[in-house]
């Protein structure tokens, strides 16, 4: 078959009507700002990322000393020289604006992100544990700082005071430092340390309330047996009820509350059986039932590594009903109570003790329990879970020691305590005015709840495995608020999620983890904390409080310039006069309380107070001195953009509550271009305006 011939090409130079050239490629250059960007002035992140874990893997990061602060996902090991460890505290600057118009004028954010429970390096020290005994330990006796000794101290009269680096309040040093060498104070020597802390700084007593989200199971050991609460006025958060003396309790080892959704979802769709057998894998690995008698050697070596010896454990199933089940020993199986009052949620026995039950050494009834448990449950037809009751059930066995609650469910809770509705409109709101609404709690009984779990110690976390729409924006905020997390396996698959689920479970109960604990920061004069932006509860800007904390949870403080009529708020009536006859002259004391333009160090303190795992109540210090620049230079210039970026992103998911994600994405647009503007400005004010201003 005979085929066309394509022609031939044309030849440019003897085409009398050659195709026109793009004109941007033909003629003269564009002259002006519109000029070719030389690739080679753009920093590469894989270049800088290739460096980074070159140079950490020769040398160490000093804390004290000019070295640059390592990137967050670098592994590098740091020692500790009195700083503590950008694992602990990491700010957004590593040196201070001297004054709030320079911090404006490069509109970089000020603040730290707290992490008092990181997970070190192996080879790096661990953290040091002191004991003061009954004294605690030494503190700034000026009643506004209260700050803790640290190695930022001063000390004068021959170590017989030490001159607190926060106010300038001189203090008696302790007996104990008289008769020892500095070396032998870790304390002084190390930015972070945790204190063994007497009674004195035991957990209070949950206080009383009008309203309870359970009925109180009795009034043993309860703070008001012999102090009637005076009542105040009730108030919008909950309700709450002042005794005259709440009266503390005991440090206890923290106890875990494991709940189980039963309803036709979780069977039918293979999640119930996969949380019981990720519950079995972790407290015993993949060994069997045990049907033989053992020693008890072997009986204690039975226990996984990942779970505390100390701990135990209880276990609630809801569906429409909440039940409860008896681990007594000498059982042959565990016995279970049904609550079918799930609006005023009780626990169907007057001691607790037995609810609890130690997988050491009741193994063989809890593991077969979690492995009978899907069983019972296979021909369930109920369809519903009260998921808000559940929480209150396990608020209710752990109101009185604190500790975790795990929740497992997948479906909305429109039943029981705090139930919930379909929206009618769901669609329609995304990507509107009105979204912020998808991210608020829809019943303010769920902020309660929160509330009341922090109040009692107790930290919440859900495992959701929704078919369907889940309200995240009501149930999420039990978990935020109390310190917990929120773990989402939409459509649970257990062929392909199974492995993640134990990843999850795993890392949450290996972690370092601490209850009944409260976070403050100490700034120098001149600064205050303005707010925090994390998984806690901020009920005063002053801390942060918190059911549960583990090494995963890292809370940003955002600070402020203390205003002129905050550095007048310390003046007595004598100072005011004295002032006045001086012509207004300032004294010795009102310098200490001068911004920071006059000082050359900036030094901060964090504090959590806090019980561990293991039933010892302790103080983390971390300690931090930072320089004060007076030039915009320096500000840019020993920035930490990833915590910059970190603290946008934490404030942005604060004003998802608020504002619309649009109007969210456009003010974070707007920040960087000014963050930019101002370097341009500042730092790179004679580079060629074609040039591209990049932080690096």
């Amino acid at each position: 078959m005979n085929r066309a011939r394509r022609p031939p090409p044309i030849n440019p130079s003897t085409n009398t009507n050659p195709i026109q050239q793009p004109p941007h490629s033909s003629g003269t250059p564009l002259q002006g700002l519109r000029t070719k960007l030389d690739p080679e002035q753009i920093p590469s992140t894989a270049i800088q990322f290739a460096a980074e874990e070159d140079r950490w893997s020769k040398e160490s990061y000093l804390t004290v000393g000019n070295q640059p602060v390592p990137l967050s996902a670098s592994e590098y090991h740091a020692i500790d020289q009195g700083n503590s460890t950008p694992r602990f505290l990491r700010p957004t600057i590593y040196a201070i604006p001297s004054s709030s118009d320079l911090q404006s004028a490069t509109h970089v954010p000020l603040g730290i992100h707290v992490t008092p429970l990181a997970q070190q390096a192996p080879e790096e020290a661990p953290v040091p544990v002191i004991d003061f005994g009954e004294d605690g330990p030494p503190r700034c006796t000026n009643s506004e700082c209260r700050s803790y000794i640290n190695p930022w101290c001063t000390w004068e009269g021959g170590g017989l005071r030490w001159i607190c680096n926060l106010c300038g309040a001189t203090n008696d040093a302790p007996a104990q430092y008289l008769s020892s060498s500095s070396t032998e104070r870790l304390e002084l020597q190390r930015g972070t340390v945790d204190f063994l802390v007497p009674s004195a700084y035991w957990a209070l007593n949950p206080p009383e309330r009008l309203i309870h989200s359970f009925v109180p199971v009795g009034t043993e050991g309860n703070a008001f047996k012999h102090n009637p609460p005076e009542i105040k006025s009730p108030n919008h958060l909950g309700n709450l009820v002042t005794p005259r003396e709440r009266g503390t309790r005991d440090p206890t080892p923290m106890n875990y509350v494991f709940a189980f959704d039963t309803s036709l979802e979780a069977v039918q769709g293979g999640f119930l059986s996969s949380a019981c057998k990720v519950l079995i894998d972790l407290l015993y690995g993949d060994s069997q039932p045990e049907n033989q008698e053992s020693d008890g050697t072997d009986q204690q070596t039975a226990i996984s590594p990942y779970w505390n010896p100390e701990s135990k454990l209880a276990i609630i199933t809801f569906d429409r009903e909440l039940c409860f089940y008896d681990f007594s020993p000498g059982s042959s199986q565990a016995s279970m109570m049904v609550v079918s009052d799930i609006d005023e949620v009780f626990v169907p026995m007057p001691a607790i003790s037995s609810l609890f039950v130690d997988p050491v050494d009741g193994r063989q009834l809890l593991q077969q329990f979690l492995v009978d448990l899907p069983n019972r449950y296979a021909n369930t037809v109920c369809a519903q879970a009260a998921m808000g009751s559940s929480i209150a059930a396990s608020l209710a066995l752990l109101s009185q020691t604190g500790g975790k609650v795990l929740i497992f469910g997948t479906c909305l809770p429109k039943i029981g305590l705090g139930m919930l509705a379909d929206r009618e409109s769901e669609k329609s709101v995304y990507s509107s005015e009105n979204d912020p609404t998808l991210f608020q709690p829809r019943e303010n009984i769920w902020k309660e709840l929160a509330e009341e779990c922090v109040d009692c110690g107790v930290g919440v976390s859900i495992v959701l495995a929704p078919s369907r729409w889940s309200d995240l924006g009501t149930i999420g905020i039990v978990p935020q608020l109390t310190g917990g997390d929120i773990y989402f396996h939409p459509k649970f698959d257990p062929e392909r999620d199974y492995a993640v689920l134990y990843s999850q479970m795993r890392r949450m109960l290996d972690r370092e983890t601490g209850y009944q604990a409260t976070l403050k920061l100490r700034c120098t004069d001149g600064l205050h904390v303005k707010a925090h932006y994390g998984v806690c509860l901020e009920r005063s800007t002053s801390e942060a409080e918190l059911g549960t904390i583990d090494a995963d949870k890292s809370i940003y403080i955002s600070l402020d310039y203390t205003s002129a009529l905050d550095n007048l708020s310390h003046l007595t009536l004598d100072t005011i006069s004295s002032l006045i006859n001086q012509g207004g002259s300032r004294s010795p004391a009102h310098s200490q309380k001068l911004s920071l333009s006059e000082q050359k160090q900036a030094f901060f303190q964090t504090a959590l107070l806090y019980t561990t795992t293991s039933g010892e109540r302790r103080v983390r210090v971390c300690n931090l001195n930072l320089p004060v620049v007076s030039l915009a230079g320096n500000v840019f210039r020993y920035g930490d953009y990833e915590g910059v970026v970190a603290a946008m992103a934490k404030i942005a998911m604060v004003q998802m509550l608020k504002r619309s994600l649009r109007e969210i994405r456009e003010s974070l647009t707007a920040q960087c271009a000014e963050l930019l503007l101002h370097y341009r400005q500042h730092c790179a004010a004679s580079s060629m305006a074609s040039q591209v201003g990049l932080l690096y």
